[in-house]
């Protein structure tokens, strides 16, 4: 035939094709290992979550003294922030 395939010749090929593929993986991940090597730790991610929180309670309170009614969709807001603050500090 023709096209007559060991399976030798294709375990070594596959075994290559493996190998190759692995090595380009391993380099990838070290190349991302160390282009982002700083992880934040917990507590500087609670700060930057009570800050952004704090400012996003300030807005809902600027939007309240603009609207008329002060209807409850903003108040609701407002107390779910509030408890995320309370569960956050």
């Amino acid at each position: 035939m023709f096209l007559t395939f060991s399976r030798k010749n294709m375990s070594q090929k596959l075994s290559m094709f493996l190998l190759v593929f692995g090595i380009i993986w391993g380099l990838m991940l070290l190349r991302y290992t160390f282009q982002y090597p700083r992880r934040q730790s917990s507590a500087e991610l609670r700060g930057q979550i009570l800050d952004l929180s704090k400012r996003y309670v300030k807005a809902l309170a600027e939007e309240n003294k603009n609207l008329m009614n002060g209807g409850s969709g903003a108040s609701r807001q407002y107390l779910s922030v509030l408890i995320i603050l309370v569960l956050v500090y």
